[in-house]
């Protein structure tokens, strides 16, 4: 399909590949079923490029699109080998990752719903609280029985038990720091850093009280420190406590290894929580430092510099509202995405950060912000001109019209 441009190849290919296998005398059945495989090749790998595939409403979603088990593995299969033999550099572990775990949870929610239900008992027996306290002797029982209180049914069920016990340590150690110390100090949030060799990047988590604007703070941390964001995910209990998890890689790829790093991301982070510091001016500090000439950056570019663009829209079947954006990349973009974001009066709780050839395409999940210091209220289409005027594109003319409120831009 990709011979008459790779615009709409995929409905191409569906064009051509019709009348070669009537010709080859597939029989019926079959020739539905590749015909459905070549169409919708690259609705996978878009989906978990988007979408939270440890979220049960994303599953449920793509189980729907997708319809039965034998699409499933057709797709899971022909996803892989697509990338793989356009080119070996658009495939690695942690998409791999990504893959694999999209096609597990589907092929539960589509496969026996009696064996789902027990394997889903089967995890929150290994996540339960008899558990978790052996394993947590020296952690009050109520402190443990307010995590199981305090959290959704789906955290229990997406986390493993040395995950629960991690983040209840970093909650302990953030309500012991609160109780003893009387100074603003108190509020300085515990972070964990795990490194992944399996997956080639670092796992990072933040357990901090939830307060506006935590995200574009967190990325801004992380781009002044010089470490790239491929995902974050947040989740909050009842009593205002955010747990944050960030994966994470050096500037070239793998495992952050660079101490100096982590203690950079530290301290800007304190100084942007705790005392309210504007990161912007180190942000473009640190992107004038990395900043090289194109001819000097190989293969990392691609020919010819992308359109940029961004799409805001509310997604029914997940109730979210949801930001797509496609732009060169550069320092401190993320950083200043979120706080527009944060400043039209939404919180990110979902982002999936994808950058190749100096290219970021990234997605963002919103939910209204509890507190924010916007007076636009939740203004979809202001908030996608602003997200136009960052990175470059042109303003959509029908923008330009009354803002309409609740509804896909």
């Amino acid at each position: 399909g990709k011979g008459h441009g790779i615009k709409n190849h995929a409905a191409n290919g569906v064009k051509i590949a019709g009348p070669i296998l009537e010709r080859m005398q597939v029989a019926p059945e079959l020739r539905e079923q590749i015909l459905t495989i070549i169409r919708d090749h690259l609705g996978m790998a878009r989906f978990w490029q988007h979408y939270d595939v440890e979220d049960p409403q994303s599953i449920r979603v793509f189980a729907q699109k997708v319809g039965d088990e034998e699409t499933l593995r057709l797709l899971y299969v022909l996803t892989f080998c697509d990338a793989r033999s356009t080119a070996a550099s658009l495939w690695n572990s942690y998409k791999d990752m990504l893959h694999t775990r999209l096609f597990q949870h589907t092929m539960v929610h589509l496969g026996d719903r009696e064996g789902a239900a027990l394997r889903k008992r089967e995890r929150q027996a290994m996540t339960s609280r008899d558990i978790i306290k052996k394993k947590l002797s020296d952690i009050p029982g109520d402190e443990i029985e307010a995590h199981f209180n305090l959290l959704p049914e789906h955290y229990f069920i997406h986390s493993r038990a040395d995950e629960v016990a991690l983040h209840l340590r970093m909650i302990n150690q953030l309500l012991r720091r609160i109780f003893e110390t009387e100074s603003i100090n108190s509020l300085i949030p515990v972070v964990e850093w795990q490194d992944d060799l399996n997956l080639s990047l670092t796992i990072v988590r933040v357990v901090t009280w939830d307060r506006p604007g935590l995200f574009y703070k967190l990325a801004g941390a992380f781009s002044v420190a010089g470490i790239n964001i491929l995902s974050s995910r947040a989740i909050s209990r009842t009593d205002n406590i955010v747990i944050d998890t960030f994966y994470v890689n050096e500037p070239g790829g793998g495992v952050v290894q660079n101490l100096q790093s982590r203690e950079v991301f530290q301290k800007s982070l304190e100084e942007s929580l705790l005392h309210d510091k504007d990161l912007l001016a180190d942000i473009e500090t640190q992107a004038k430092k990395y900043a090289r000439p194109s001819y000097l950056r190989g293969n990392e570019l691609l020919r010819a510099p992308i359109p940029p663009g961004v799409e805001v829209y509310q997604e029914p079947a997940l109730s979210r509202t949801i930001i797509a954006v496609q732009t060169n990349d550069r320092i401190g973009l993320l950083y200043k995405l979120g706080r527009a974001i944060f400043e039209h009066g939404f919180d990110i709780t979902f982002a999936r950060i994808s950058t190749e050839h100096g290219v970021a395409i990234d997605t963002f999940h919103l939910e209204e912000a509890k507190e924010s210091s916007s007076s636009q209220g939740v203004d979809l289409a202001a908030l996608e001109k602003t997200l136009q005027k960052i990175v470059g594109a042109t303003t959509r003319p029908d923008l330009e019209a009354t803002p309409h409120k609740g509804s896909k831009v």
